[in-house]
Formats: structure tokens, C-alpha cells, sequence
């Protein structure tokens, strides 16, 4: 889930933490109860970080293609001060049969948890198309075949005297 660093002072000494998880009311979604976790702002640790696509891929707009998202978080490990709200990716430059891949995405400072090969979002053809397609081509091919040249076109070419 998110993580949110939040400065709780006591007895006046501000104090760096993580919260970790939030119970909520299930009426009056009041929050019941909150896991701190006491964490120094350089302390390393691991979350997941929301994944937000920008833009509209060429290969979506121009080619007859389809976006699947495949992930919709990525887990990164960083120090908490470098925690990011969620990663912007930019799609608009994908073509038909491109993929984003985890390693693909510039983290900066922000260590890579996921697997880097783990595919994000990638534009393919959507499924079904493909083989109508061949089928249309196959027809093509026969139709010629039975439509060539017929003896009786090259007769009746020929000029009368």
C-alpha cells in the first residue's frame, strides 16, 4: 500500500514516521487506528508506488493497436525523504509491438525492487485482427488464381483482318 511520512512531535522532539497501515470505520470511515512505524528520514525502505501512464501511444492512435497495462505498482526501495507520491510514465512515444519495462523507468536516486525485465504497459495488436487479416489475403491468392488469364481474352486480342 502507500506510504506517507508524517512528523509527529511529542513532548515537543519532532519525530520522522512511516505510517503503515490505517484502519478505518466501516460507517463512518473515521480512522480507528494507525500503525506507526518510527523511521529516520535517511533510513532505506521498501514500498510500492503507484504507476501513472501519461499520453496516448502512436501505436494506439495511428497503427490499430491496444494498451495493456500490465503493472499497476512498482516496488522500489529508497530512503524516506525520497519516497515518491507515484512514477509518471510517458507512452505517447510507443509504437505497435513496444514495451515499457520496470528497468525502462528513470528513478533517480530510487533503487529497483521489481524484477527489471517485469513488463509495464506495452501496445499490441488487439487479438482477433490478426487473423482476419491473414484470412482476407488468403482469399486474395485464390481469387487470382481462378480469375487469371483466360484463353478467350487472348484470342479476341488478336486484330482482325
Amino acid at each position: 500500500g502507500d506510504a506517507f511520512v508524517y512528523h509527529v512531535s511529542e513532548d515537543g522532539q519532532r519525530e520522522d514516521v512511516l505510517m503503515k497501515e490505517i484502519q478505518y470505520h466501516q460507517v463512518t470511515d473515521e480512522i480507528l487506528h494507525v500503525d506507526f512505524m518510527g523511521v529516520g528520514m535517511d533510513e532505506t525502505v521498501e514500498v510500492a508506488v503507484p504507476i501513472q501512464l501519461h499520453g496516448r501511444p502512436i501505436g494506439v492512435r495511428e497503427e490499430g493497436g491496444q494498451l495493456h497495462q500490465a503493472l499497476l505498482e512498482l516496488q522500489i526501495r529508497c530512503k524516506v525523504d525520497e519516497i515518491p507520491t507515484h512514477l509518471d510514465i510517458d507512452i505517447a512515444d510507443m509504437h505497435l509491438g513496444d514495451a515499457i519495462h520496470a528497468k525502462d523507468i528513470d528513478l533517480g536516486p530510487v533503487e529497483l525492487v521489481t524484477p527489471p525485465d517485469t513488463s509495464i504497459a506495452s501496445v499490441a495488436k488487439p487479438r482477433g485482427i490478426q487473423e482476419e487479416v491473414v484470412a482476407e489475403v488468403e482469399e486474395g491468392f485464390i481469387f487470382e488464381e481462378e480469375g487469371g488469364v483466360k484463353p478467350e481474352d487472348e484470342e479476341s486480342g488478336e486484330p482482325k483482318e
